[in-house]
């Protein structure tokens, strides 16, 4: 009796709808004659002050948490790996989340990095530097700026460096060379 309320309450199932304005899915239940349940709330980590926004795919394998009263009110408690699905990582020092285009984020707890790619650009930032690399271009924008560097700071361009300014432009070395 025991493990016949047990398999009410606790189920997997997949999705097979997605209500994103509403936080919520509908699942299907193979082993119960491919029943469909009610709209489930999916579980988050915060959703007050702090906030975490994250919905299971289609065809996305979850665990459900039902009430004891029925199959009304229930939660989408979170997916798992299946055997056949690659994981993103096998690092337990990584936390790493991949999207459905090859994005990925990941931060690396042993190194201190976090690395970003997202197609041919790639962030590396840890303790000592940060490092883009894109074929593209990079802009900062800010209200103001200070570059203070302890050694070189080093400008390359296949084409021209522009510097410009509403003011001045001041440099202040004992030398400066051209080649």
């Amino acid at each position: 009796m025991q493990t016949t309320n047990l398999s009410r309450i606790i189920r997997v199932g997949e999705v097979t709808q997605i209500m994103p304005e509403k936080h919520m899915v509908r699942v299907l239940f193979p082993e119960d004659d491919n029943s469909v349940s009610y709209e489930l709330f999916v579980l988050c980590r915060n959703s007050f002050s702090n906030k975490d926004y994250n919905m299971p795919d289609l065809g996305e394998d979850v665990l459900c948490l039902f009430l004891p009263d029925g199959t009304e009110d229930g939660f989408v408690i979170g997916s798992f790996y299946a055997e056949d699905v690659p994981k993103p990582t096998s690092s337990q020092n990584e936390r790493k989340v991949q999207f459905s285009d090859n994005t990925t984020v990941t931060y690396n707890r042993d190194s201190h990095s976090l690395d970003i790619v997202i197609e041919n650009t790639q962030i590396h930032a840890d303790r000592q530097k940060i490092v883009i690399n894109t074929s593209e271009s990079v802009t900062v924008q800010t209200k103001n700026a200070n570059v203070i560097a302890a050694s070189d700071i080093s400008m390359q361009a296949s084409g021209s460096i522009k510097l410009q300014a509403g003011v001045a432009i001041t440099l202040n070395a004992p030398t400066i060379s051209s080649n």
